[in-house]
């Protein structure tokens, strides 16, 4: 047996009291309804269809437990709340957006949006996922907002915002919310949002922008529709997706944009952590598509010179050192050889952020050793190492590595190549060097290569070929003024 509607046609309703049946009730507007204060209540225990020739206002409490259907063009949003609170699945259909001031969404069946439903002031996830199709969308208008949502409350489909301010996108994919969003508008505009899985074409990247990797799991398609230029804001949560950015390193990560067949970077600064959660704005854009996490090189995470040792007495040194750059996403290990020459670590600093830090730190070893040999190490948040430099203590020499004229060499683990150090004193007799690299089979590498460097100067020369990770080569410093070696340095890159 059908269930009986109630046709209000033309009607002027002043007040309006709940009532409560056990069969649902369809109604049908086709006139003039109107729900006048803030303590009047319009219970629909069924499906309401808001009909062309109506005109619904609801300045109240407006209770539906069914589907929700509206053609009426001139729909006004009035003050009231619409609480969609059925037990079964519920429809919005039609063929003009259904406006509401207020809105409570409280059913764990879910949603689907077959019509736009608009929101102008504050929108309530109770319980249920709201399910857009291909072509509507859940529209909050300008000063909207929304509280309460979660992976099991939130948009699965298009969310689209009007407005000037900072709006979170609060989409997913129907059991996780993954939001996104806008930041920094300069001017009202329309933009809406859609979460995907599973990135496309992360094989076609513009490594001239910057951009080196794309992470595959998962995307944002975010569109404007008119208006001006904006920042786009995006999360990531390993629990929930995990990042393949390849990197381990939270100041390589990038915004990618997926733009004229290409993801290029969009730059951008990330916070957080790489292991669990994190965000990341970019900077200001005027073109949109799909966006992503993306990874590249264009800023070292940590990058040091003047790596020194100095001999305090009864097997105690201070190393120091200076950071040109510094992400603060690390932890300084120094270590020391010890007599079987495996390393052991003693100490560890907390870095800080930012550029020209200069550390200093004490050590005490735990065993004689006549001349240590000191390594730096950067250790990121994935536990991967970085060997940052050597250096040797002498104590004879005041803990200063030098040679017999004075000269100081350390060698250093800059970027992706190995560099040399070297500070000449002002009387030194040496002014040109050559530098060649061998293999561990003891096969020449790199040949040897001639620089000068002049008294009393400093200098980095890079040691550029390329490497082989883990492998080991050793690099030999010479003077070619005094006609002998100088120093041999151990290099394994990590």
């Amino acid at each position: 047996m059908k269930a009986p509607k109630l046709l209000l046609v033309n009607a002027l309703i002043l007040f309006l009291f709940k009532t409560e049946v056990n069969a649902q009730v369809a109604v049908t507007n086709q006139g003039t309804l109107y729900v006048s204060g803030s303590s009047d209540i319009l219970y629909v225990n069924g499906s309401f269809d808001n009909q062309s020739t109506s005109a619904l206002t609801n300045n109240g409490s407006f209770y539906l437990l069914g589907d929700l259907s509206n053609t009426e063009s001139g729909m006004t949003a009035g003050s009231g709340r619409l609480y969609l609170q059925g037990s079964s699945a519920q429809t919005i259909s039609g063929t003009q957006a259904f406006k509401t001031y207020d809105l409570t969404t409280n059913n764990s069946s879910g949603f689907t949006l077959n019509n736009d439903l608009s929101v102008s002031g504050t929108h309530t996830f109770s319980s249920g996922v709201l399910s857009t199709s291909a072509s509507n969308y859940l529209i909050y208008q300008s000063g909207a907002t929304y509280t309460g949502d979660g992976d099991s409350k939130h948009v699965n489909g298009w969310v689209k915002k009007i407005g000037t301010q900072d709006f979170d996108f609060p989409v997913g994919n129907g059991s996780m919310e993954r939001v996104a969003g806008i930041r920094a508008l300069s001017t009202s505009s329309d933009f809406q949002c859609r979460y995907y899985q599973s990135t496309p074409n992360t094989s076609s990247v513009l490594t001239s922008s910057g951009l080196t990797t794309v992470n595959s799991n998962e995307y944002w398609y975010i569109d404007r529709n008119s208006g001006g230029t904006a920042k786009v804001y995006m999360t990531w949560n390993v629990l929930k997706r995990a990042l393949s950015l390849g990197t381990s390193f939270l100041s390589y990560v990038q915004v990618a944009h997926y733009t004229s067949s290409n993801w290029q970077s969009e730059t951008g600064t990330a916070t957080g952590s790489l292991l669990t959660s994190g965000s990341i704005t970019s900077g200001t854009l005027n073109s949109f598509s799909p966006f992503t996490f993306g990874s590249g090189n264009a800023v070292l995470p940590v990058a040091i010179r003047d790596l020194n040792v100095k001999c305090l007495g009864n097997s105690e040194y201070e190393l120091s050192w200076v950071a040109t750059h510094d992400d603060g996403d690390g932890i300084y290990h120094i270590n020391y050889l010890n007599n079987d020459n495996n390393k052991v670590d003693i100490s560890q600093l907390m870095p800080q952020r930012g550029n020209d830090i200069y550390y200093t730190t004490k050590v005490t070893l735990t065993e004689p050793i006549a001349k240590p040999i000191f390594t730096l190490d950067y250790v990121d948040q994935l536990n991967v190492a970085k060997d940052l430099g050597t250096v040797y203590a002498d104590c004879a020499s005041n803990g200063q590595v030098t040679d017999e004229d004075g000269n100081k060499y350390v060698l250093l683990n800059n970027g992706d190549a190995p560099s040399i150090q070297i500070n000449s004193t002002a009387d030194s007799k040496d002014v040109s060097f050559s530098l060649e690299v061998y293999n561990a089979a003891g096969q020449l590498v790199k040949a040897a290569e001639q620089f000068e460097i002049m008294p009393g100067s400093s200098q980095i020369i890079p040691i550029d070929f390329p490497f082989v990770p883990q492998a080991m080569y050793f690099a030999i410093l010479s003077s070619v003024t005094s006609n002998k070696k100088k120093k041999t340095f151990k290099i394994i890159l990590h």
